[in-house]
């Protein structure tokens, strides 16, 4: 087979190389004249520092972690060692915040300034524990008035603070920001005016930020122009963005600027890398305490190590309720924000924490205790109650939508008419709002939503309470029950006591959409060989085992970009991050995450131009060299190749024409006849 020489392939500068060169991965003659020699300043030479500035980082992680980072870490840390904002899309448990503390660590001994953003102070006081334990030079806010002014003088390269902090401080605080790490991106895209302080610390103003939403707005017209203005518009980033969730559920539209500026998007990730047993034991219609002594029942035969959760709804009170029952019943038992009771908890001398299953709660977000942490109970569906007051336009057409599978045709298809408008029409708010309020009278029809099995709708005291399950508390609280640890993924047991039918159901089938799986009973499940697998992983914990990283980092390059989205699309449901003239799909598979992308047609073709080179084979003949010249992204054939001739189409009636009318099966209006004639 002849050698090709490429145009414009050189890794380096984008001239032309000759394929020998690009097999053995090296630059072109003019670029690296020796095959081992140093490169002239280029694209080649920049990949090297920063695969030299990965070594380290690896050398760096190892040192302060006693073990080496998984390959999804690696491959986080590449995306910051060259410059490029991403989000760590990805169940609890894989080594997140791990990673965020790491890079700041690393960033500091070279004098670059880094913020670690908490949802609460329980981490922030967690992750000062760990920076502390590496040396890493650090200021943490925990409520004292000189550790924020510190912060706000920027007197470490490392500041810890919580998303409260930024949101009342973010003026004032030092910018551009090398590195900033968000360890909850739930909780930072409740306000929009949060998303304008991230950017702005990242060196983004008020003009940037003006130009982003006009390519925003551009982007329904012409895709292109707007890829390019905000390609053009992500050079300007000072500083490099982490966000890092397992349940993201962006709800404003802010949201769109990380895709403008930063070149990624944030949305909701699969949930693949859990190994939690999820089970459920039936408690429909039982009183609060027989549910306590059902779960005290259970925390004797599960033993120490275990979470208990009541639904975020629920008040403190409730909570040290429950801690009282359990120590009566010889269960040492705290509540979360007891004095002390993380680290008694951690050292044994408590068998359970008492929490509340809601993404607000630091015990379902905030612990890693993968060593004592064994199982979480939770004793109710986890789950959110509105009641509803004095009824208003907005409150009716959100209990519309809820009873949307009980409505007659009419008024249901006005309501799915008005729900896939955004926002929908006030006018039609108020006609819908009518029609539920004169339904809610109805004694029959409020009979009818209490029986029904889908329904997430109650009546207390005469007033609606509409019922739909946490999905997030419930995946972050079950979370901590599995890590990602030295040892591998630990298993991990979620029980349930179901106590209301509605919202187990409602929950049970969301479950079986993210995780493929829904709750099984307890009575299927052998729970003493499930107990022995938790503890068999403990014990390998404990003993210092390597286990290894099921995360390995694979790429798929495919020809069509509508081929990469379904591809992706395959294995839940993908994020995208935005590179010039390239769209990676990034999903989390079992085996770990897998990019995808296109190349959108042929990479090269033969060049008409610049003359056919000579060469010589290894017998000495003449042969020619064929030069091979890249294509546009999305081009058909080179301009200068001749085309097929393509047949004249055929030709179609006009759609108004009565011809085209009766291939439809429609009568041809009979006001229009005079005017067409054919």
């Amino acid at each position: 087979m002849l050698p090709a020489r490429y145009l414009a392939y050189c890794p380096n500068c984008g001239g032309p190389i000759e394929e020998e060169r690009l097999r053995a991965g090296q630059a072109c003659a003019r670029c690296q004249p020796e095959p081992r020699g140093s490169l002239r300043p280029g694209r080649l030479a920049d990949f090297a520092q920063a695969r030299a500035a990965l070594a380290d980082w690896v050398a760096f992680f190892r040192a302060k972690t006693g073990v080496a980072p998984s390959p999804l870490q690696r491959s986080w840390a590449a995306r910051v060692v060259t410059g490029r904002s991403f989000a760590l899309l990805a169940p609890t448990g894989v080594g997140k915040t791990t990673f965020g503390l790491a890079t700041a660590a690393w960033l500091a001994e070279r004098g670059r300034r880094s913020h670690l953003v908490f949802p609460t102070r329980l981490l922030v006081v967690q992750a000062a524990e760990r920076l502390a334990a590496w040396g890493a030079p650090y200021i943490a806010y925990t409520g004292k008035k000189r550790d924020r002014e510190a912060i706000l003088e920027g007197a470490r390269p490392i500041a810890v603070y919580t998303v409260q902090f930024l949101y009342k401080n973010h003026p004032h605080l030092p910018r551009p920001v090398d590195f900033l790490f968000v360890d909850d991106v739930d909780s930072l895209l409740k306000s929009a005016r949060n998303v304008d302080a991230v950017l702005a610390l990242l060196g983004f103003g008020s003009k940037e930020l003006a130009a982003a939403w006009g390519s925003l707005a551009l982007r329904s017209k012409d895709p292109a122009a707007a890829e390019e203005r905000a390609e053009a518009l992500r050079k300007r980033a000072r500083g490099v963005l982490a966000v890092a969730s397992a349940t993201a559920r962006p709800r404003t539209a802010r949201v769109g600027l990380f895709r403008e500026l930063l070149g990624f998007e944030v949305t909701a990730p699969s949930l693949a890398l859990r190994r939690v047993t999820d089970l459920y034991e039936p408690h429909f219609g039982e009183d609060p305490e027989a549910r306590f002594r059902a779960a005290l029942a259970w925390a004797r035969r599960l033993g120490s190590g275990g979470l208990f959760f009541l639904s975020g709804h629920r008040l403190r009170e409730e909570g040290s309720r429950l801690r009282d029952f359990l120590n009566e019943g010889g269960v040492p038992s705290l509540v979360y924000d007891d004095p002390g009771a993380l680290d008694r908890f951690r050292r044994g001398e408590v068998a359970a924490l008492v929490g509340f299953a809601s993404w607000r709660n630091p015990l379902a977000r905030g612990v890693d205790l993968p060593e004592r942490v064994r199982y979480a109970l939770f004793l109710e569906v986890p789950r959110f109650e509105i009641e509803l007051g004095e009824p208003d336009p907005r409150g009716l057409w959100r209990v519309a939508v809820a009873l949307l599978p009980l409505l007659e045709e009419p008024l249901a298809r006005e309501v799915r008419r008005l729900a896939r408008r955004r926002p929908p029409s006030e006018a039609g708010i108020r006609r819908v709002a009518e029609a539920i309020a004169a339904r809610l009278l109805d004694p029959g029809f409020r009979a009818r939503v209490e029986a029904s099995p889908e329904v997430g709708l109650r009546f207390r005291d005469g007033r609606p309470v509409l019922i739909f399950p946490d999905v997030t508390g419930y995946l972050q609280a079950s979370g901590r029950t599995s890590r990602l640890t030295p040892a591998g993924l630990t298993q991990g047991l979620a029980l349930l006591l179901a106590d209301d039918p509605k919202a187990f159901r409602a929950l049970a089938r969301r479950l079986a959409y993210l995780l493929e799986e829904a709750p099984r009973p307890v009575a299927e499940v052998d729970v003493d060989a499930l107990l022995a697998r938790i503890d068999a992983d403990r014990a390998r914990l404990a003993e210092g085992a390597r286990g290894g990283s099921p995360t390995r980092v694979r790429a798929v390059v495919v020809e069509s970009p509508n081929k990469a989205r379904t591809l992706a699309g395959f294995f839940g449901r993908p994020a995208r991050r935005f590179f010039p003239g390239l769209v990676v799909h990034e999903v989390i598979t079992e085996d770990g995450p897998l990019l995808v992308a296109a190349t959108r047609g042929h990479v090269t073709d033969l060049a008409l131009s610049g003359g056919v080179l000579r060469g010589r084979d290894r017998a000495g003949f003449s042969a020619p060299l064929p030069s091979l010249a890249p294509l546009p992204r999305g081009a058909g054939p080179w301009p200068g190749l001749p085309r097929r001739p393509n047949k004249p189409p055929r030709p179609r009636p006009h759609p108004g024409l009565a011809s085209g009318a009766r291939a439809r099966g429609r009568r041809f209006p009979a006001r229009y006849r005079s005017r067409y004639r054919g």
